[in-house]
């Protein structure tokens, strides 16, 4: 079964969460370039754009790991390099350049991917879609979700550092 499907910030190529673990294919032309196998399903896969970082998270019927940890797998290494454990279920994530973006029930908690402290947490009304958005663009991270006010959207800029 594939639970999630997901383009990199240039769609270049998208990252497939199933229930055998997680694949990485090139969209033009459609070429597989990575397969990670695991022992149970993955309900969420994110790729960075040169696949050296995969966020997942566990999900579906039998779920490799819990659905309230997100994992950061390391292509070079072969490991899960780092977790981040949580109160709640996972929704949905982003990986961009140095950022980890984990969106909530009704928040979306921001972390410097290298870093153990939560940069932010930018409160939502309840997010049922798992609506969130990033992009890079002129040196910037561009993000946006549900704003904790009804029928309005957050948006932030992140500048790289």
């Amino acid at each position: 079964a594939i639970y999630s499907i997901s383009f990199n910030h240039s769609s270049s190529m998208f990252a497939v969460g199933t229930s055998l673990g997680c694949s990485v294919c090139n969209a033009c032309p459609l070429k597989l370039i990575l397969s990670i196998p695991f022992q149970g399903s993955l309900g969420i896969c994110e790729a960075l754009d040169d696949i050296s970082l995969i966020a997942i998270v566990g999900g579906g019927i039998q779920p490799a790991f819990p659905r309230d940890e997100v994992k950061l797998w390391s292509q070079e290494s072969q490991t899960i390099v780092r977790s981040i454990k949580l109160s709640s279920a996972i929704k949905c994530v982003r990986l961009m350049k140095d950022m980890l973006f984990i969106g909530v029930s009704n928040a979306v908690l921001v972390y410097k991917r290298n870093e153990v402290k939560m940069l932010e947490m930018i409160p939502t009304v309840p997010n049922i879609n798992d609506s969130m958005a990033v992009a890079f663009s002129g040196g910037e991270i561009i993000f946006a979700c549900p704003d904790a006010t009804p029928a309005h959207v957050f948006v932030k800029c992140f500048t790289e550092e």
